[in-house]
């Protein structure tokens, strides 16, 4: 991240001054398949939640988000 906790990219293994580009971002409250995409495409499999400025909020690992579609499905069930 830089001084504005905006990301860069992933710190390759070994090092923390090389940086490997990848992965996209998401916001809260955009689709759980957009926050699965951001968690699938990068290198670490963690999604990177940032704000409208760019600001990094958090992460969240593909299998979370794996686990809210889920839930999600089966309540979509239960209300058929």
């Amino acid at each position: 991240m830089d001084a504005d906790k905006h990301p860069l990219g992933w710190s390759a293994p070994g090092t923390e001054t090389e940086l490997v580009p990848g992965g996209s971002l998401f916001r809260p409250g955009e689709s759980l398949r957009r926050a699965l995409d951001a968690a699938l495409s990068s290198p670490s499999g963690l999604g990177v939640a940032v704000d409208a400025d760019g600001t990094v909020l958090g992460v969240v690992r593909g299998g979370e988000v794996l686990a809210l579609i889920e839930e999600a499905r089966q309540v979509r069930q239960a209300a058929l």
